[in-house]
């Protein structure tokens, strides 16, 4: 599986996947300013949680198989 994350205006990002548009969110609740180091390392399941749900949406929605 191929990502490609374009970054558009106002904070925005859109995913391709596999050569395929897929769909955008919002880039702020992932935004790693000032201590991204102890944002990461005080919390990282949360954080990769957030992750993955900005990456993969639909998973989650419809849960996973």
């Amino acid at each position: 599986m191929e990502l490609i994350l374009t970054q558009l205006e106002d904070y925005q990002v859109h995913v391709t996947c596999d050569n395929n548009p897929s769909h955008t969110f919002d880039l702020q609740p992932l935004r790693l300013l000032g201590h991204w180091f102890e944002r990461i390392t005080d919390d990282p399941i949360r954080y990769g949680q957030h992750l993955f749900q900005a990456l993969f949406p639909r998973i989650l929605r419809h849960g996973m198989h």
